[in-house]
């Protein structure tokens, strides 16, 4: 779970706090990696992936409305100099 934290920006126990709820919610499950017993994989569960659509949705919203009318070289652009941004973190 720790790569999943870093991927999110949150510590450990706050990752693990959201997961317990998300289990506890029926949205994802937790499994032991066979290779490496110290790696927990979390999954979608069948109801967690039937949220896709939704979520989609709402990405595709937030996006355009981010975006506006700027032309695709611009939102590289953008997108370039954030994630150079974030790398000075």
């Amino acid at each position: 779970m720790m790569e999943l934290a870093q991927k999110i920006d949150r510590d450990k126990s706050t990752l693990t706090a959201l997961v317990k709820k998300l289990i506890a919610m029926g949205y994802v499950e937790t499994t032991k990696d066979k290779n490496d017993s110290r790696v927990t994989l979390v999954t979608l569960t069948k109801k967690g992936r039937q949220l896709k659509p939704a979520f989609d949705e709402i990405s595709n919203i937030l996006l355009e409305r981010t975006y506006g009318n700027c032309s695709s070289r611009e939102k590289e652009v953008i997108v370039s100099g954030l994630e150079k941004l974030l790398r000075n973190m």
